[in-house]
């Protein structure tokens, strides 16, 4: 493996492909196990793919959390909290 100075790295980034990714992933909120989790799973695998990695798919049953709400009471207050 060789090694870049950090100028080459970011020279070779492509911007405009990068964006279309980011964009890709932004369109869908990803819970575990739903169908958008999966859409983005499989762009993902099709990108993979097609630079040559070998991937595959693993459905099995699993214990998964999904945030809802989250309240904290301490000594009387309730001070503002997020689920993760």
């Amino acid at each position: 493996m060789t090694s870049l100075p950090s100028a080459d790295l970011t020279a070779a980034v492509d911007s405009g492909r990068l964006m279309r990714h980011v964009e890709e992933f932004a369109k869908r909120i990803k819970l575990s196990g739903s169908v958008e989790e999966l859409a983005s799973f499989q762009y993902l695998q099709v990108q993979l793919d097609g630079i040559g990695y070998a991937t595959r798919l693993i459905l099995h049953d699993a214990y998964i959390s999904l945030p809802v709400s989250a309240r904290l009471e301490m000594a009387g207050l309730e001070p503002h909290c997020i689920t993760h």
